[in-house]
């Protein structure tokens, strides 16, 4: 049976290294070739498309969307031009170019949203803006221009025919809970990857880590298992492999890294003094802001150093503290 790993994107199969071990329900593709599904896409894109279609370039799609925002009416009026505004349209845009959605389409849905009562019919205002805007959007991307969701669709359509997947009976896709709702491919555009993955009878394994004893990563992922309960359908099989390479063993930081989220009151893995300064520094600062600051700079310098964002977590204690980070770190979009 012959089985290609997929990961999501590169960054995904670089930091992967544990999912060497056997998943929880066996696997047989331990040495199984790999590939990189984003490639995979767009390069199934390119083989499909005509002859002088442009792929719009992250730097103008974001012009693009600033332009439409600014044009908002209505319900959004008082929205015109805001970042708020500009990163809900880009959201928005993106889900319905994963599945083609025409403006038509979008705006007949805001229409029947308006028929109910008057908190639908008040969605449905907005719902009609939004369609409007989209329809300015594609007016303006014009028939021979793709954003990133729209090649990514186009890709999906044509993935079938990748040589990569020839005689493919099993594919391991690994990676989805490393996607951000920010980039392309977003979760919602990699689960419409799974259909296209299973054409042709091919079986779908998706990897997972093992989160148990852990309710804050079980919540985290659970948008993820919701979405593929929704593919019950298709031949989707979920397999669970370790969290990653650092859990592995027996070292204090292996232990460290076990213990993290773990349910309150569970005994600490890790002794005082077992793990030195250069693995685990303690940093108190004087305020929420001078934390949320420290922890912003020391993202940039990583991500400066040439560290990969997926390679990069930040922790927060509470709600307060993560409103204080993200507006710490919004500084440095």
């Amino acid at each position: 049976m012959r089985t290609l790993r997929l990961y999501s994107h590169r960054e995904a199969g670089e930091l992967d290294a544990g999912l060497t071990a056997p998943p929880v329900g066996g696997s047989d593709a331990a040495s199984a070739p790999t590939a990189c599904l984003t490639e995979l896409v767009v390069a199934a894109a390119a083989r499909s498309l005509p002859e002088g279609t442009a792929f719009l370039g992250p730097l103008a799609e974001v012009l693009l969307v600033d332009e439409v925002a600014a044009s908002a009416e209505g319900p959004l009026r008082g929205m015109a031009a805001t970042a708020g505004l500009r990163r809900a349209l880009e959201r928005a845009f993106q889900a319905a170019a994963y599945v083609d959605l025409k403006p038509a389409t979008l705006s007949a849905l805001a229409r029947r949203l308006g028929r109910g009562d008057k908190v639908s019919a008040r969605g449905s205002a907005q719902a009609a803006e939004v369609a409007r805007l989209y329809r300015h959007y594609r007016e303006l991307l014009g028939p021979r221009r793709l954003d990133a969701a729209l090649l990514w669709h186009k890709g999906l359509l044509a993935l079938a025919q990748a040589p990569e997947l020839a005689g493919v009976e099993v594919v391991e896709l690994c990676g989805l809970h490393q996607a951000s709702a920010g980039t392309v491919p977003t979760p919602h555009g990699l689960m419409a990857a799974l259909d296209a993955l299973c054409t042709s009878g091919r079986r779908v394994r998706v990897l997972l880590p093992q989160v148990e004893d852990r309710p804050l990563l079980t919540q985290a992922l659970a948008p993820l298992y919701d979405a593929l309960f929704r593919k019950y359908e298709l031949n989707v099989d979920e397999l669970h492999v370790l969290l990653g390479p650092a859990v592995t063993g027996d070292s204090a930081w292996a232990r460290f890294v076990r213990g993290l989220f773990l349910k309150t009151g569970a005994p600490p893995l890790v002794a005082a003094g077992e793990l030195a300064e250069s693995e685990l520094a303690c940093c108190p600062l004087p305020s929420q802001r001078a934390e949320a600051q420290q922890v912003a700079r020391r993202v940039r310098d990583l991500l400066d150093d040439g560290t990969p964002s997926v390679a990069i977590a930040v922790v927060a204690q509470d709600p307060e503290r993560r409103r204080s980070l993200f507006a710490a770190l919004s500084r440095y979009e």
